[in-house]
């Protein structure tokens, strides 16, 4: 019988990636742009400032938020009376009766 070669361990784990780094050069200073020009327009107009109305924007976050409760209340709404409606329509298209609960006044003596 022939004995096989020991294996070789390698000092990396298999899983793992080698890596290679890549030096990268800084771009020279005259890359022929002007640094001064920009193309973006002046942008302090937008800055906040501290005359700004603390109050206001505190009373319009609260709306949007009561709006947003509303549409969220809506579609729930609406989600359940879609369920309903699919279940009765589900009741009376297997051919079953009694699918409809019918609301009886209570007797008054």
């Amino acid at each position: 019988m022939t004995e096989q070669p020991e294996a070789r361990v390698s000092s990396t784990h298999p899983n793992q990636e080698s890596g290679r780094v890549v030096p990268f050069r800084p771009r020279p200073r005259s890359s022929g742009r002007n640094l001064r020009f920009s193309p973006v327009n002046d942008l302090r107009q937008y800055e906040a400032t501290r005359d700004d109305d603390f109050r206001h924007r505190m009373m319009m976050n609260v709306i949007a938020a009561a709006i947003v409760l509303v549409l969220v209340g809506c579609g729930l709404w609406l989600t359940d009376a879609i369920v309903k409606v699919r279940k009765a329509q589900d009741c009376v298209l297997s051919g079953r009766s009694n699918c409809f609960e019918i609301k009886v006044p209570a007797a008054s003596h």
